[in-house]
């Protein structure tokens, strides 16, 4: 466990069990033990059905996420505002079409479609800030642009013109200002990020630990 910020704690680890890392994170910051943390999930923006972002049912202002990628687990607890964790292999990017689903035309061409390394940095940054979002793949990645992988995380641009998630409404996206990202480490032959919507101060620049 690592607190990245002040009222940020994550954990990437080589286990896919992401409800049990989930637990624990949450267990230590609302004092109690892991078994008594309820686990949930929000409204799809989408469609209204209960499968949409993991919530604590008996914490709904402390905000959470998870990720799972060749058997490594994430998770993201936040007191700040909404958060997104994501993890991916490296090798889950190395198929031909990946820049046409992950990149930006402007990416296409420059260190995030480089290497497999770049490529998985860029992708679990996107992840990240779409799941902080709370869009997820509403908003296509291949929209958003991210620094690149060699560069500090920021998130540089989304679309303007918010996802259509219904006939007559539409999902706010984030002011990119307010949108903090992180990269974290993680085990090898994998690429973990963080991302907090907040008002807040974002964290350093840089890297900060896994476990």
């Amino acid at each position: 466990m690592a607190a990245v910020r002040a009222g940020l704690d994550v954990v990437v680890t080589g286990t896919d069990d992401v409800h049990a890392l989930l637990r624990a994170l949450a267990a230590a910051r609302l004092g109690t033990t892991p078994d008594a943390v309820r686990l949930g999930r929000a409204p799809c923006p989408a469609c209204g059905a209960p499968h949409g972002r993991p919530v604590l049912l008996d914490a709904p202002d402390l905000h959470v996420s998870v990720a799972t990628a060749g058997g490594v687990g994430a998770a993201a607890v936040c007191v700040d505002g909404p958060v997104g964790i994501d993890v991916e292999a490296l090798a889950g990017t190395a198929f031909a079409g990946f820049p046409d689903v992950a990149l930006h035309p402007r990416e296409r061409a420059g260190p995030a479609a480089a290497s497999p390394a770049g490529r998985a940095r860029t992708w679990v940054r996107k992840e990240a800030v779409l799941k902080a979002a709370g869009v997820g793949l509403l908003v296509e990645p291949s929209s958003v642009v991210v620094s690149a992988p060699d560069a500090p995380p920021v998130l540089e641009e989304w679309p303007r013109r918010p996802p259509r998630v219904t006939v007559a409404a539409y999902l706010p996206l984030p002011d990119p200002a307010a949108v903090h990202l992180l990269d974290l480490e993680a085990p090898t032959g994998c690429a973990a990020a963080v991302a907090v919507v907040s008002r807040s101060a974002g964290p350093a620049a840089g890297a900060a630990s896994g476990t």
